[in-house]
């Protein structure tokens, strides 16, 4: 009996909401509607046939372009451009000729450096022939035997300065030209690699002169040709004949030797930078040998004489030969040589 109002209720209820939610969608659909009347119509599309072809990617940047490599125009030696043999811009290659200068004032230095020379060995000249007359009149009891000592120490002076005036002259006439000098007696232009090794300290002596070889090893073929190894020195045959007979037969050639002491590789050391470079490190080359480099100096009366004569400079434990003498640096290897005059050999002190 009491279910059955119940039921009513949920009934009505039930119809109540269903009306609402009707009237709700209408609502909706109504708004819809106006909405699709007034979209806008659908955009333009560009429409293109599909190409297939290679596309190449391009990347645009602000920047700056350098050469890869430059060089640097400048003349070795001075003087009167004569000749210009380039254009601005065209492309040249290296050895190109590019300017002619004036010789003549090279040719003038030339001359003058060979008058020179030459008045220096006439004057040579004419005291070896005073000397020679001197030698008659000394056997003749003609003249003191002092005035024959003058004579001869003058021709022997004399003679040592025409040979320096005639290095002298050929060695500013090819300096004045754009050479540098290497050592004693060679010269390179500033790009040669012997002016590149000369700079850096690393230039070599041998027998064949001036050298960037820095093998140790040097094999000499030929009658009489030394050869050098880092033990010491080996000759070959003198006699061309028996040289050859050697080597027909299969066996060295090779006639004599001389192994090295370690007191004979730090001198040669020190020779060989003087020779390269007119200075050398002695306290450095000592220490490398584990030698006092005091002990080549100490007792050294050739090397005393040349410090007295002002041709050498001593400071530090560095040697170093003064420009002006540079002609004779042979006098100054001289000093460190132990074989030259066994009579005045120096010994190393150092144990």
């Amino acid at each position: 009996m009491t279910d059955r109002p119940i039921s009513l209720a949920l009934t009505i209820t039930s119809l109540a909401l269903a009306s609402a939610g009707m009237l709700t969608l209408g609502a909706c659909s109504k708004g819809i509607d106006a909405q699709a009347q007034t979209a806008p119509p659908p955009p333009p599309v560009s429409v293109a046939a599909v190409v297939a072809k290679k596309v190449t990617e391009l990347n645009e940047f602000s920047g700056r372009i350098e050469a890869v490599e430059s060089a640097q125009i400048r003349a070795r030696v001075r003087g009167t451009v004569e000749a210009i043999h380039f254009k601005p811009g065209s492309m040249v290659k290296k050895g190109d000729l590019l300017f002619t200068i004036d010789p003549r004032a090279y040719h003038a230095e030339a001359l003058r450096g060979e008058a020179s020379a030459a008045a220096a060995a006439a004057r040579a000249e004419l005291a070896r022939t005073e000397l020679e007359r001197s030698k008659r009149l000394l056997a003749d009891n003609a003249i003191a035997q002092k005035d024959y000592d003058e004579r001869a120490a003058n021709a022997r002076q004399l003679d040592a300065a025409a040979r320096a005036e005639q290095a002298m002259a050929i060695s500013e006439a090819l300096v004045k030209a754009g050479y540098r000098q290497i050592g004693l007696d060679h010269f390179a232009l500033p790009d040669d690699d012997l002016v590149t090794a000369q700079e850096a300290g690393q230039l070599r002596r041998n027998f064949q002169g001036y050298t960037t070889d820095t093998c140790e090893t040097l094999i000499g073929f030929g009658a009489s040709a030394i050869g050098r190894s880092r033990d010491g020195y080996v000759q070959n045959e003198v006699p061309p004949g028996v040289y050859a007979s050697r080597i027909a037969s299969g066996r060295l050639a090779t006639t004599k030797g001389y192994r090295l002491t370690d007191e004979d590789r730090l001198r040669a050391a020190i020779i060989e930078r003087l020779m390269c470079d007119f200075s050398a490190d002695m306290s450095a080359i000592a220490a490398a040998h584990g030698r006092d480099w005091q002990s080549f100096v100490d007792g050294n009366s050739k090397l005393a004489e040349l410090r007295k004569d002002s041709v050498i400079d001593i400071a530090d434990g560095v040697i170093t030969v003064r420009p002006e003498h540079r002609f004779v640096i042979r006098a100054v290897a001289a000093a460190f040589d132990a074989y030259i005059d066994e009579s005045q050999r120096v010994h190393s002190k150092a144990a």
